[in-house]
C-alpha cells in the first residue's frame, strides 16, 4: 500500500505534468486525495504496481550504484519469503534476467488494467465517497523504457490490457466509473477518458481507440 508521502509525490508530480494548481488540498481515505478545481471538488485515488521487491530493489540500486542499469525481471513477484539485501542485488546483476521488452510490456499492461479494475470495485463501494469527479492515478517505477520502440508500442499494450479486461464498461454498467485514469510512469504519462487512451507526456500523440 503506498505511503501518503508516496500519495503526496505522485500528485504532485501529476499535477505539475498536467499544469493545474488544485485548491484546498486533502490526503485521507476513499479516496486518497481530495481537492477543489475549477469550483468542482475533485477526488482522486492512488495506487502503485510495483511489487514490494522490486520497490526495495530499485532503493538499493540507487543507493549502492551510480547511474544503475540493472536487471528488474527477477523482482516482479513477491515471494512469501523475503530475500535479503545481497539476494537482491545478485538477481539485479544477474545478466541472464533481462526479459524481451513485448513480454515486458504485456507484464506491464496487464498490472495497469489489474489496477484499475480493482479500484473501480473500491470506487463502487458504499463507503467510497463520490465527488464531482473522480479521478485515479495508477503510477510506479518500474514502466516503460524511452526508446524508440517501447514509445510506438506502450499505448497500444496499454489499451489492448484495458480493453481485454472489459473496462471501460459499457454504457448499460449501473456503477460508478473514473472520469479520468491517468497512467504515470516518469517520463510516460497518459490518460484515459471517454474511451480513448492519449499520451500526455513526453509527447502528445493522437489518442488510441
Amino acid at each position: 500500500m503506498p505511503s501518503q508521502v508516496e500519495e503526496r509525490f505522485d500528485s504532485e508530480q501529476l499535477f505539475r505534468l498536467i499544469q493545474i494548481v488544485p485548491e484546498s488540498l486533502e490526503f485521507g481515505d476513499k479516496p486518497d486525495i481530495r481537492f477543489t478545481l475549477d469550483r468542482k471538488r475533485i477526488g482522486l485515488e492512488h495506487t502503485r504496481i510495483d511489487p514490494q521487491e522490486f520497490r526495495r530493489g530499485f532503493k538499493l540500486a540507487n543507493k549502492h550504484f551510480q547511474n544503475p542499469i540493472f536487471s528488474s525481471t527477477g523482482l516482479h513477484d513477491d515471494r512469501e519469503q523475503r530475500r535479503n539485501n545481497k539476494e537482491l542485488i545478485e538477481t539485479m546483476l544477474d545478466s541472464d534476467q533481462w526479459e524481451d521488452v513485448s513480454e515486458f510490456m504485456g507484464r506491464w499492461a496487464a498490472s495497469c488494467a489489474t489496477a484499475l479494475i480493482t479500484k473501480t470495485a473500491k470506487l463502487n463501494h458504499p463507503d467510497f465517497e463520490k465527488f464531482d469527479e473522480n479521478w485515479l492515478l495508477v503510477a510506479g517505477e518500474d514502466g516503460p523504457w524511452i526508446d524508440q520502440v517501447s514509445w510506438n508500442i506502450a499505448p497500444k499494450y496499454l489499451f489492448v490490457a484495458i480493453r481485454q479486461a472489459g473496462l471501460p464498461k459499457p454504457a448499460s454498467f449501473q456503477g460508478k466509473q473514473f472520469l479520468r485514469v491517468y497512467f504515470h510512469f516518469d517520463p510516460h504519462l497518459f490518460l484515459l477518458t471517454n474511451n480513448q487512451l492519449n499520451r500526455l507526456a513526453p509527447l502528445i500523440e493522437n489518442p488510441v481507440k
